[in-house]
């Protein structure tokens, strides 16, 4: 699946081999998302002293079925070979759950690692709510990577020298962590909160796109697309199937086609009662291709991602 040049993996993998030279090595599990993760009971038994079990503060969930903290022996692990065998293991769609989740590096105590995991999932919401912050999941990880500044960044992650997840296309990746914190709390800004609840939809719309454009599957990106969410949102599109389906003409036909006049025109003339799915499906065909040409030929087009304007 992974388009990403060899180099690339290569330093990823160097960069994982020099943190687990020099710290701590885990792999970060959510068994309640893939039973074949799940703890046994020989090895709930010994959690307290090999494995960390982290508690989820707004789900009681039996142990067996919680986030946990395995630690791996950097002296018998292949560190290739361990990052192929996760990669095999992760499913084939973007909205399917993964149970593993993250390798991870630390220098600190495991017990305190878990219990720093365990603080981290409580976030409040620009609205003043008490929110479940999934950011051990992959997928969220891969937004926070584009969305956080480098001071949130230290302040979520500070005691974890490295942190090492699987993209969309399934390319390691690790999340750069800044050292020095600001003397601030982890807070998420409103437009970083409504970017992370378009999760779900950043998803479904990678998985979308996969099974329509397969050869082109890399154009997807869950940055790329969520700046085309907020860019149809900043044009008066609210709801989720609108927003969707400007999402993937976006992707189709470039991220700017929006600017071009026919668009200008469509976006300035949608009332209360019309949808932009009904107004877009009416355009002829010659219409499409003028806007597609225009895209193309344009110095904006599809060669940077869309901005929200």
């Amino acid at each position: 699946m992974s388009s990403e040049p060899a180099s690339s993996t290569d330093n990823t993998l160097q960069r994982l081999r020099l943190q687990a030279s020099t710290s701590r090595l885990y792999a970060l599990i959510d068994p309640s998302q893939d039973e074949r993760w799940q703890l046994s009971c020989d090895e709930l038994e010994l959690a307290t002293r090999q494995f960390r079990i982290i508690a989820n503060p707004f789900i009681d969930l039996p142990p067996w079925r919680r986030l946990y903290l395995k630690p791996l022996e950097v002296r018998d692990v292949d560190i290739p070979e361990l990052v192929a065998q996760q990669r095999s293991s992760l499913p084939s769609k973007r909205t399917e759950p993964s149970g593993f989740c993250a390798l991870v590096t630390s220098s600190v105590l495991s017990i305190s690692l878990s219990r720093w995991i365990e603080r981290q999932l409580t976030v409040t919401s620009p609205e003043g709510k008490t929110c479940l912050l999934r950011f051990f999941d992959p997928r969220v990880m891969e937004l926070l990577a584009f969305l956080l500044e480098p001071g949130q960044r230290t302040l979520l992650l500070h005691p974890f020298t490295g942190w090492f997840y699987f993209d969309h296309q399934q390319v390691l990746r690790e999340m750069e962590i800044p050292r020095e914190p600001p003397p601030a709390p982890f807070t998420l800004s409103p437009e970083q909160w409504a970017s992370l609840k378009r999760s779900g939809t950043i998803n479904h719309l990678i998985d979308k796109w996969r099974s329509l454009e397969p050869d082109s599957a890399a154009e997807a990106s869950p940055e790329r697309i969520n700046a085309l969410m907020r860019t149809a949102e900043r044009h008066g599109l609210h709801s989720p199937a609108d927003q969707q389906r400007f999402a993937l003409h976006g992707l189709h036909v470039g991220d700017d086609f929006h600017r071009h006049p026919f668009m200008q025109r469509l976006l300035e003339s949608i009332g209360p009662s019309q949808r932009y799915g009904d107004l877009t499906a009416a355009l002829p065909v010659a219409e499409w291709n003028e806007i597609s040409t225009w895209t193309r030929n344009t110095a904006h087009g599809q060669s940077r991602p869309a901005q929200a304007d």
